[in-house]
């Protein structure tokens, strides 16, 4: 029982140093990672915002793409088909 009595009182006297103990660096670092989050959290939303804006836009350009590299692809198609048709032996 001493025993158990004899650690309380090291865990008791532990617990009264803390109250003693120099936090402002702490708090410093706390509130530099406070405006770092913060700083994060409107970085992203505003990028959200951007990318939900440009979503559209987005899209429409792919599709124009998608658009204009199947008719390229078609019409260098036609040109071998047309060749092909001309001379199917190839000579």
């Amino acid at each position: 029982m001493s025993n158990l009595a004899t650690r309380l009182e090291v865990t008791e006297n532990s617990v009264a140093a803390l109250n003693d103990m120099d936090t402002s660096l702490l708090q410093e670092r706390l509130a530099t990672l406070e405006t770092s989050i913060n700083f994060n959290n409107d970085t992203n939303d505003r990028l959200s915002a951007l990318i939900e804006k440009n979503k559209n836009s987005l899209a429409s350009d792919i599709n124009s793409v998608e658009e204009k590299l199947s008719e390229w692809m078609e019409s260098e198609l036609e040109k071998i088909y047309r060749i092909v048709n001309e001379n199917p032996l190839g000579n």
